[in-house]
């Protein structure tokens, strides 16, 4: 099985999603919290061919429970496609910003243009090096299972 993450689906071309793509192993994700700003409610969605696909989500374990103002706002949201478009327009005029504003302070790596990288010459300790340049970011300590070198 091959997931696909495309918590930022709706910023792509319809022609370059995986969700276009109709294999019966591939399991596309996708979020609210980015498009259609419901982040504090942790819900997403799944996009899978095959009825054995369609059951699996139903059999994980979720580390954050979904309630039903998450469901409600997610059945209605997608109807609203002017505020979608505002979103997006709004986050790339953001995205673009902060790419501008952090390459003042960080090297941006070569890659493609929709998927910055900054370079933070190998530091041990990124929260205290993002800190010293004057941005807060959150330690990662509190995330189970990972060594301290992202912290």
């Amino acid at each position: 099985m091959l997931i696909v993450d495309e918590a930022f689906g709706e910023f792509i071309k319809k022609k370059n999603s995986t969700i276009n793509l109709e294999y019966p192993n591939i399991m596309v994700t996708r979020s609210f919290s980015k498009s259609f700003g419901l982040a504090g409610l942790r819900i997403g969605y799944c996009v899978v061919e095959g009825k054995e696909m369609r059951e699996l989500p139903f059999k994980v374990d979720f580390p954050f429970s979904i309630t039903n103002i998450s469901i409600r706002a997610a059945l209605k949201v997608p109807e609203d496609t002017e505020f979608l478009k505002k979103t997006i327009k709004k986050t790339k005029k953001s995205k673009e910003k902060t790419i501008r504003e952090l390459g003042r302070r960080f090297h941006i790596a070569k890659t493609h243009k929709t998927t910055p990288i900054f370079l933070c010459g190998g530091q041990k300790d990124t929260y205290g090096y993002f800190l010293q340049k004057g941005i807060l970011t959150v330690p990662g300590s509190e995330f189970m299972n990972l060594d301290d070198s992202l912290c």
